[in-house]
Order: structure tokens, then C-alpha cells, then sequence
């Protein structure tokens, strides 16, 4: 699979109501490969497109976690 392809799959799973199992199915991959490129990206070692391609690596964005309201 071309790199272009993984980035574009990649930010597509960034989008919201997005699901990783979605785009899986959708492109014919097993899921671990999907995730697998999500924590490349989060780690900073993004898969990249050949040079001249028009496909970027979009970085991903995490929400702050949800506060957790006090019980008493």
C-alpha cells in the first residue's frame, strides 16, 4: 500500500465519527494495521508520502480527557 494512501487513511480516522473498524472495512485492512499507524503517528514517526506526492501527514489531535464529577 502506497504511503500516500496510509497518511490519507490515517487523518481520515482523525475525523469526527470517524471509527478505526470503519475505515478498516472500508479499505480492506485488518485494524491492527490502522492502529498500528495511528501510534506511529502519535509517536512522532508518521508514515510519509513519497517526495512529490500531494497526500500530508495531518497530526493527530487528542481531546483533554472529560472531567470526572465529585461523588459524595
Amino acid at each position: 500500500m502506497p504511503d500516500a494512501l496510509k497518511v490519507e487513511i490515517v487523518a481520515d480516522t482523525l475525523r469526527p465519527g470517524a471509527t478505526v473498524n470503519d475505515l478498516a472495512a472500508r479499505h480492506g485492512l485488518p485494524v491492527s494495521h490502522n492502529l498500528a499507524w495511528r501510534q506511529m503517528a502519535r509517536a512522532g514517526k508518521p508514515v510519509r508520502p513519497a517526495p512529490g506526492d500531494a497526500a500530508e501527514f495531518v497530526p493527530p489531535m487528542v481531546a483533554p480527557p472529560e472531567p470526572v464529577a465529585a461523588t459524595g
